[in-house]
């Protein structure tokens, strides 16, 4: 109540009343970022004091209270109203973890593995979880949305994991090789067959040789008499005959 009194005694009396707004307070909502991007939000909205407000993270500020785009992590908040004063909080932006994608294969495609598996053991496994092989240059014979899909070709193959409760994927290759590298099968001219010589020796030492190959002579209308394993074998009869040579290594021919 004020109350003013001038000098001849007369008086004027006026009440105030002086209004405290609410105690200024804050409240909270965030969205996780996910995948593993830098794509979480804080939603913050004043309560109390005066308007209009400032909304402030810690390593932004405006005044709508939207902050999009937050890596995921803790923030220290804080709203200021019109007149200073100020409410200060913690924000924590939580972290939805992408699924783990990991391709790997052992082995390599040859003459004799003309079908290889594929692995994706290491990869997350469980719930939601979408698998699926892509390649661009190779080929995928089955299992293509499992995690061992079986392949019959050379070429880079990818693997994406996908976690349909979030949309969140990762994706990993592997580059599946072959060895399809073929023998050298070489047989020298054989001396013919007559009255004296009864016998004749296939020389097939032009050939590929060591310890990783293998020999087979063959015939349909001769007769081999030894050596039918080796790089020289004894003949005593005419005909046809060829030498088998094979890569112990990969399987090839020749």
């Amino acid at each position: 109540t004020v109350v003013i009194t001038d000098t001849d005694g007369c008086t004027a009396e006026e009440v105030y009343v002086i209004e405290e707004p609410e105690v200024l307070s804050e409240l909270t909502n965030t969205l996780p970022a996910a995948c593993g991007n830098n794509n979480g939000t804080i939603i913050l909205q004043a309560s109390g004091g005066v308007g209009p407000y400032t909304y402030d993270i810690g390593v932004d500020f405006n005044g709508s209270g939207i902050f999009q785009g937050v890596p995921p992590g803790f923030y220290s908040g804080m709203i200021t109203d019109q007149n200073n004063c100020t409410v200060s909080f913690p924000i924590l932006v939580e972290e939805i973890e992408g699924p783990e994608a990991v391709a790997d294969v052992n082995g390599m495609l040859s003459c004799e593995e003309t079908e290889i598996t594929l692995t994706g053991e290491g990869s997350t496994e469980g719930g939601a979880l979408i698998y699926t092989w892509t390649t661009t240059d190779g080929n995928i014979v089955s299992g293509g949305n499992t995690l061992n899909p079986i392949v019959d070709a050379t070429g880079t193959y990818t693997l994406e994991v996908t976690d349909a409760a979030t949309n969140c994927s990762e994706t990993d290759e592997v580059v599946v090789t072959g060895d399809f590298t073929t023998p050298m099968s070489q047989i020298s001219s054989a001396q013919n067959l007559d009255c004296i010589n009864l016998t004749s020796v296939l020389d097939g030492t032009g050939s590929s040789s060591g310890a990783n190959f293998s020999y087979l002579w063959v015939t349909d209308n001769g007769n081999i008499v030894e050596g039918e394993t080796t790089l020289m074998a004894t003949v005593n009869a005419a005909g046809d005959y060829e030498l088998i040579v094979t890569n112990l290594t990969n399987g090839c021919t020749s």
